[in-house]
């Protein structure tokens, strides 16, 4: 059985470029914002791997990581955090809110291949 990873973000070609890039190898799950993330977690599925964009409509990455990382059932899935913002800060703040890791878009391919690897458990 392939690992699962899920991914949202509310930019298509950001979601379609995820699922040409990652598809190949693992099962990708989709979603457009973090409310249908935590409405699809709740119904017990648990991904390998979440990766999340940090700004969307309805719930944000940073809430949606709080709510992750809060749950003790959820707690243990790794989360790489993506974002257009190159700061520090908010860097920072993601990695103190629990992320596992963070990558800037646009996204280089061998990077976001070898921080997945890194990331989903063997």
């Amino acid at each position: 059985m392939r690992p699962a990873i899920l991914v949202v973000d509310d930019e298509k070609i950001v979601r379609l470029f995820l699922e040409k890039t990652l598809g190949k190898k693992y099962d990708l799950i989709v979603k457009e914002n973090g409310s249908e993330v935590l409405e699809w977690l709740q119904q017990g599925k648990k991904p390998d791997l979440i990766i999340s964009d940090l700004h969307m409509p309805y719930l944000d990455g940073y809430d949606l990581l709080k709510s992750i990382k809060a749950n003790q059932d959820l707690s243990s899935i790794p989360v790489l955090m993506l974002s257009g913002m190159d700061s520090s800060e908010e860097k920072e703040k993601c990695l103190n809110l629990g992320a596992d890791d963070y990558l800037t878009k646009p996204l280089n391919i061998v990077e976001l291949i070898q921080r997945v690897e890194n990331l989903i458990p063997s």
